[in-house]
């Protein structure tokens, strides 16, 4: 971290909400999307010239299975974790794109399914979603909203009407977050809640909204937290976001506001109240094994829960659901897990009254201590 987000962290945690309790909370992101669908879908990228290895999410992150929800369960259920009763927000995408009907209006037309949809597609039943409802009954996981898709399909259908050759590619094997040498500071097109004028935030405006409809079928509750994905919104994002009904905004240490050559940070902290009434909650550590093998990921999290229990903050850890996933390498689920028990046996030992909860149980907590005080 630079000097300048060093001395922001510390901003921000001497800001906001405090509580003597120790809370965790472990927010994962891009469940329910299809990054790299397999191992010849990658292939034939690597293939066509394709840069896919530098960035991990190319490498390892594809649609989750039975396999991973197994693994995820069975590390939770083991005997010294139940008494605590870890809990992971698991935030939704909730539609990936439809090729087909896509290709077959030449780019002029974005069209999704539902990502229930892309499972019985890919898995030949509805039996993923049913383990993904148990798992949630069970208490291991609690879904929130992340986004429609995860894909500006507005900008992506615009360069595959001009026939970019690499997203051409890659569409092709029903792939979208490549990475690009000529998007300038983007890089791919992930940002989904980015837009350029009134027509595009128009756009995604209804998409939101369809995203949040799509939640409250399929989940049979409605998602009061948001995080956009790669943390680019703005104040109309949050307005719509609003106006759907989500009342907390998760958030890394700075936002990323879109401007006409890049983008500007505007940094939060937990417990922050925009003009909305909506709250932010920040995360404040990262477990992402999946991004490096260089990194001591326990005891980077163990340091920083040390200095949010010291500022009275909840612990809010990002573990991107790349680190759960075996599809492309069952050696990455494996390791990751290993590595997920070692930390939070660490963090039980350390603070044996430790509380685990979920992103909307947190919202409810700051919600409690403000009108308390």
């Amino acid at each position: 971290m630079n000097l300048i987000g060093s001395y922001k962290n510390i901003w921000s945690h001497t800001k906001g909400f405090t509580t003597k309790e120790q809370l965790v909370v472990i927010e994962s992101d891009d469940w329910g999307s299809e990054r790299i669908p397999n191992k010849e879908a990658q292939n034939n990228l690597m293939v066509a010239g394709i840069q896919i290895k530098q960035n991990p999410h190319t490498m390892l992150d594809t649609l989750e299975n039975g396999n991973d929800f197994y693994a995820l369960v069975d590390l939770f259920n083991k005997p010294k974790f139940k008494p605590h009763k870890p809990v992971i927000t698991c935030n939704w995408i909730m539609a990936n794109p439809d090729y087909e009907k896509i290709d077959n209006s030449n780019f002029e037309q974005y069209y999704f399914e539902p990502f229930s949809k892309t499972y019985f597609n890919k898995y030949g039943n509805n039996e993923l979603l049913s383990m993904v409802k148990d798992t949630m009954n069970q208490g291991h996981i609690f879904p929130q909203f992340h986004g429609r898709e995860h894909i500006q399909f507005i900008h992506w259908l615009a360069m595959l009407r001009q026939k970019h050759s690499q997203l051409i590619t890659a569409f092709k094997q029903k792939c979208f977050g490549v990475d690009l040498n000529d998007l300038g500071y983007r890089k791919n097109l992930t940002a989904a809640f980015e837009y350029k004028n009134k027509f595009e935030l128009n756009q995604i405006s209804d998409s939101i909204s369809e995203g949040l409809d799509l939640f409250n079928q399929i989940f049979g509750f409605k998602s009061t937290t948001a995080i956009a994905p790669r943390y680019v919104f703005d104040s109309a994002i949050e307005k719509v976001l609003k106006q759907n009904g989500i009342e907390g905004i998760q958030s890394a240490l700075n936002q990323l506001k879109p401007i006409k050559l890049g983008y500007r940070n505007i940094y939060h902290y937990t417990g922050e109240i925009n003009s909305l009434k909506q709250t932010y909650t920040v995360r404040n550590a990262f477990f992402e094994p999946s991004y490096s093998n260089s990194i001591n990921w326990v005891q980077q999290v163990l340091k920083k829960a040390q200095m949010a229990f010291w500022f009275n903050k909840p612990l809010i850890i990002s573990m991107h659901r790349i680190n759960f996933v075996g599809g492309l390498s069952e050696t990455n689920r494996t390791q990751n897990l290993k590595q997920l028990e070692e930390l939070l046996t660490q963090l039980i030992i350390k603070y044996p009254k430790i509380q685990f909860i979920n992103s909307d149980q947190l919202l409810k907590k700051i919600s409690d201590s403000y009108v308390r005080n």
